[in-house]
């Protein structure tokens, strides 16, 4: 699993121009920091579709 996440890190990393990556070397901290922001994207796009979820179940009923 671990392996495979950072496989597909690899690939994400491997789209930026050399230029950023030159200016912010991927550390931990920067990686924890892509993380976090990944995961708030998450939750807000999981909040949205709980909301569309709901609407759903009702017009299920």
């Amino acid at each position: 699993m671990g392996l495979l996440r950072a496989q597909r890190h690899g690939a994400h990393i491997s789209v930026i121009p050399p230029t950023l990556l030159g200016i912010a070397h991927i550390g931990v901290r920067d990686h924890l920091f892509i993380n976090k922001s990944i995961i708030n994207e998450y939750k807000k796009f999981s909040i949205n579709m709980k909301k569309d979820s709901a609407l759903c179940a009702n017009l299920d009923r």
